[in-house]
């Protein structure tokens, strides 16, 4: 059997190497930025507020009118009727808040997890837990600032 080094730790019947590890720490790190990225440019577009959405929409109709886009102009004013017809304030704030507590019932989760990998001694586990913790901490504190710009937005309005 070949000798292990101090950089290399077996995992079972594997053999993992601290490069291993870091690497799929870096990796899940990346996807969790390319995550933060996309979710803060595709809120911005949403809206947070009832009032917000409907202003949004309505910059997105007279953009598709300026464009002489029929088809997107119908689609757009549907989505105008139904966020006037049933966007309720109340019912964005329940849900932002909601998500904010799934989001920290996942982190606790994810430490309760992490603290198991790290009694176990599996050095492969940890970093998995590691990375998904950071990932769901990620999120939490995206759905924080959600909840917060919901509460601004509400504010200015």
């Amino acid at each position: 059997m070949k000798s292990i080094t101090k950089t290399q730790k077996i995992v079972g019947k594997k053999r993992v190497g601290k490069l291993a590890v870091m690497t799929l720490v870096v990796a899940l790190c990346g996807t969790v930025y390319s995550a933060q990225v996309y979710a803060a440019n595709h809120d911005r577009s949403e809206g947070t507020t009832c009032a917000n959405k409907k202003q949004l929409l309505q910059t997105k109709i007279d953009e598709a009118k300026q464009h002489n886009n029929s088809y997107q102009v119908a689609g757009l004013e549907k989505a105008l009727s139904d966020v006037n017809n049933y966007c309720k304030d109340s019912d964005l704030e329940t849900k932002y808040k909601k998500q904010v507590q799934d989001k920290t019932d996942e982190v606790a989760e994810r430490m309760k997890e992490l603290k198991a990998a790290q009694l176990k001694g599996d050095a492969e586990k940890m970093a998995k837990q590691e990375a998904k913790l950071l990932k769901d901490k990620a999120e939490l504190t995206e759905a924080q600032s959600k909840l917060a710009q919901y509460y601004k937005d509400l504010k200015a309005n």
